[in-house]
């Protein structure tokens, strides 16, 4: 693993934390928070590997984007799953007044911040706890 990958692993593994930790609450659950920190670990895993591939790290929040970059990597698909560009909105529609996130996004965030880390975890080595 190249240098500086692991910083950008543990702020993903803290935005993995906080995520599955808000969405096991039961009352009062902030389905804003959840998706966000969704995005932020996905945004984060996807920069490691990034990094890990030496490629330039773009400043943006598009999951879409970010994913685009990724060097060809066996089990990496050309196309990100759908559910990573509705994922993107998270890092800044749900924090300003306006728009909320349901508790059937921040279900889905999960899934897709989950399916995400896994295959970021593989590609650079790292168990799939």
């Amino acid at each position: 693993m190249r240098r500086g990958v692991r910083a950008w692993v543990s702020k993903a593994e803290a935005d993995y934390r906080v995520a599955v930790r808000e969405s096991r609450v039961r009352l009062r659950r902030s389905h804003d928070a959840v998706c966000f920190h969704c995005q932020q670990a996905v945004e984060k895993y996807l920069k490691a590997v990034l990094a890990n591939a030496s490629v330039r790290i773009p400043r943006t929040h598009n999951l879409v984007l970010i994913w685009s970059l990724l060097p060809p990597i066996g089990s990496v698909p050309e196309t990100p799953f759908p559910e990573i560009a509705r994922l993107s909105i998270a890092a800044v529609e749900y924090r300003y007044p306006g728009r909320s996130a349901t508790a059937r996004q921040s279900r889905e965030a999960v899934a897709v911040m989950k399916r995400a880390r896994q295959l970021c975890r593989k590609l650079l080595g790292l168990p799939c706890r």
